[in-house]
């Protein structure tokens, strides 16, 4: 799992759309379910990644952000069967949490068990 600290702001593409020169784009990923819990001198960001290994992650703390991405992938089948359902997210994801607070980059605390990452960011 990487973490890193980035000491700049963060552009926030509000509902994974930026606009840039009259175009927009969109991100083709899917977002990871997540819990985000605020208490007055800490954030707890719990995301569900079932399937993805701790080293397929990328944490990124902006002063205004926390950026989560990876990829998960599944076992693929033989092209002769035919799927019946098919609801498990696949592929690239990524998730911006804007931060209106201030967070101490030197005592973030990340821990990955059993598919659920847990995030603690503790406020300035």
């Amino acid at each position: 799992m990487g973490y890193r600290y980035l000491s700049y702001q963060y552009d926030l593409a509000l509902g994974n759309r930026v606009s840039i020169r009259k175009f927009n784009v969109c991100h083709p990923c899917w977002r990871p379910l997540t819990d985000f819990y605020e208490t007055s001198r800490k954030i707890y960001i719990t995301s569900e990644l079932a399937g993805i290994l701790p080293d397929q992650i990328e944490i990124l703390l902006y002063k205004n952000a926390l950026v989560l991405k990876g990829l998960r992938r599944l076992p693929t089948h033989k092209a002769s069967g035919l799927y019946n359902m098919a609801e498990i997210r696949q592929g690239e994801f990524y998730l911006e949490i804007p931060l209106i607070v201030m967070v101490d980059p030197e005592q973030v605390k990340i821990k990955s068990k059993n598919g659920i990452l847990s995030i603690i960011l503790v406020k300035c």
